[in-house]
């Protein structure tokens, strides 16, 4: 690449391309990436990508569909957990 310092740094997880003259991401197929996540070609990093039903917000730590009730919760308000709905329904 004409004009380029070949120790820029594209940042990290990626490298200059000296045929494009452009950032792209080092090596890495998007197969190793775990269940439920895709290459992020910006980042170039496996990200969460799942979605969740309306009652069940995304965990993108743990990049799963969690509800905000549970049992044990809904039994302290003396209630009986509807695991369908992710909701606590009266007795």
């Amino acid at each position: 690449c004409r004009h380029s310092n070949p120790t820029n740094s594209c940042g990290p997880h990626r490298h200059l391309d000296q045929k494009t003259c452009r950032c792209i991401c080092n090596a890495l197929p998007a197969l190793s990436c775990p269940p439920n996540h895709v290459l992020n070609k910006e980042t170039c990093q496996c990200t969460c990508d799942r979605t969740c039903p309306r009652h069940q917000p995304l965990n993108k730590t743990k990049c799963s569909c969690e509800c905000h009730e549970s049992p044990n919760k809904c039994f302290l308000k003396g209630r009986r957990f509807h695991q369908p709905t992710c909701s606590c329904l009266r007795p």
